[in-house]
């Protein structure tokens, strides 16, 4: 049983929009409570990247989230932070996405190129297993590892809003480029991602 405390809020906090969720003084008894502990850091460092890195607009504010004595901002192995480091030719496309017949909002498409240069740069999902003495770069293939399309909602991941980036766009369908055919391979080295604002409608729990 875990005491939950509930105090009232400063100034500053009834002044915006404010949250704050505090977990402490809770016992594990199970074997591997730090690996747990780990991946579940791995995982909101992936969700909250640009709250706790440089915004994709550049002018949103940094926050600090703590995981126990882990900072999220430190994270150097959560798959967003792996994303950056190997993602080559970054490209953001803007435009206007109608929400109703009066109405559009703005939305930022973003796609990293993952190339194959001389050893796979894709890094490998957390969701496969891989065993820590195998060697991942050739016991896991491109078709596993594929990112896709990601959704972060006022820069926040919606870990369930993911689809191929193959079926997701009109525009992504196999053709020729300068004569040269379109390969589906290329488009599984490509990770996308849609950044849409608090005007862009979701579902209650995103």
């Amino acid at each position: 049983r875990t005491n939950i405390n509930v105090r009232s809020p400063n100034k500053d906090e009834t002044e915006e929009h404010f949250t704050e969720v505090r977990i402490s003084k809770l016992n594990f008894h199970f074997d591997n409570a730090e690996e747990e502990i780990a991946a579940l850091c791995k995982s909101l460092g992936h969700i909250y990247y640009y709250y706790t890195h440089q915004s994709v607009t550049g002018n949103g504010e940094l926050y600090n989230i703590d995981v126990g004595e882990q900072s999220l901002a430190a994270l150097d192995d959560d798959m967003e932070s792996q994303y950056k480091a190997f993602g080559k030719n970054p490209k953001d496309f803007d435009f206007d996405v109608r929400i109703s017949d009066t109405r559009t909002v703005p939305v930022k498409l973003r796609t990293v190129y993952f190339p194959f240069d001389g050893e796979e740069t894709l890094p490998i999902p957390p969701r496969l297993s891989v065993r820590k003495d195998s060697d991942a770069n050739e016991s896991v293939p491109l078709l596993m590892r594929k990112p896709g399309v990601e959704v972060f909602w006022n820069e926040r991941l919606i870990t369930e809003a993911h689809f191929p980036l193959l079926d997701g766009f009109g525009f992504t369908t196999m053709g020729r480029i300068n004569n040269q055919l379109l390969q589906e391979t290329w488009f599984n080295r490509v990770k996308a991602m849609l950044f849409v604002g608090a005007d862009f409608p979701v579902t209650h729990n995103k």
